[in-house]
């Protein structure tokens, strides 16, 4: 969408919701790796996220600026907004293939997000994502 803005404020609004969105994907995905990866390879697998983490920020960054610099930033929001959904498109693809979780035993509640807003600590931490998302994630391409 980015690549479509019309103004600065438009521009400004969207990368913000960018950053919001962003704000918690690391931590989801670090917490799909305590679901799914056994304690033994757990730490080696986080290990190589982080890495790719780290890796993706610092290619993305530079891509972006060449991208920018010889075709026009646009193209630079076009070029990773497609990457991204072709991305989404295999993760999704590998989620289908994945087993469903159990359905909680009888007489256990299903904990849903808004029972969690309930609890003091669940608004602290989300509101920490929610913060990063914003000052943090949201800096990167400035």
């Amino acid at each position: 969408a980015c690549a479509w803005a019309g103004s600065v404020a438009m521009l400004t609004a969207l990368r913000f919701a960018g950053g919001v969105a962003a704000g918690a994907i690391v931590p989801l995905a670090i917490a799909h790796i305590g679901d799914t990866v056994s304690y033994e390879a757990r730490q080696t697998t986080i290990g190589h996220f982080l890495a790719a983490t780290v890796t993706g920020q610092i290619v993305g960054g530079s891509l972006a600026g060449m991208f920018a610099e010889y075709f026009g930033w646009r193209t630079a929001f076009l070029a990773f907004g497609i990457a991204g959904a072709a991305v989404a498109v295999r993760i999704g693809m590998a989620a289908r293939r994945m087993p469903r979780p159990a359905a909680p035993a009888p007489g256990q509640p299903r904990i849903t997000h808004l029972a969690l807003l309930r609890r003091r600590d669940t608004r602290v931490v989300w509101g920490g994502v929610f913060l990063e998302g914003c000052f943090v994630m949201g800096a990167v391409p400035y």
